[in-house]
């Protein structure tokens, strides 16, 4: 099994999960931060992915380049931010990259790994679980939006790797 077997959608959600591990491991919180988390998961139900992007707009943190708010900046190191927002901007590029393009798993892979790596989270293929292969990525990559019960079994797996 390879990461670039699995749907966007998948990659997008290990993407959310890199952000929350990162978060809990050095004791980031922020409503901010859960908004962009819950925003990337979203991106595996979204029906429209135009309305997905254009509701990211509109999130105090964007994933996009834009500086993190001053208060989550006052109160980690200088390191730390610069981390955060790298780990924010890779796991939004997963998904963001590949909409206005052909498929790309190698790019949306590059990207997870990325936001993987600074969040210290065990990307290795043997390490995530089948579930995520259970999304069919279907001729676009993206596959059919994620059903709620998937999502749920996804979820649960998110709570036990957040807190290793």
């Amino acid at each position: 099994m390879t990461l670039t077997q699995f749907s966007i959608r998948a990659m997008q959600v290990l993407g959310a999960i890199a952000v929350q591990r990162y978060c809990s491991r050095h004791r980031i919180s922020d409503r901010a931060l859960d908004f962009f988390v819950e925003h990337l998961w979203r991106l595996a139900s979204a029906s429209s992915l135009p309305e997905w992007e254009k509701d990211g707009a509109t999130l105090e943190i964007t994933g996009l380049g834009d500086p993190l708010p001053k208060r989550i900046r006052d109160r980690i190191s200088v390191q730390q931010a610069g981390e955060l927002q790298q780990v924010c901007e890779a796991a939004l590029e997963i998904g963001m990259s590949q909409l206005y393009s052909d498929p790309d798993p190698d790019g949306a892979e590059r990207f997870l790994q990325s936001a993987a790596r600074l969040a210290g989270f065990d990307l290795d293929a043997a390490s995530i679980p089948p579930l995520f292969l259970e999304h069919a990525p279907g001729k676009s990559g993206w596959g059919t939006p994620v059903s709620k019960e998937l999502l749920k079994k996804w979820r649960e797996f998110a709570r036990t790797e957040i807190s290793r």
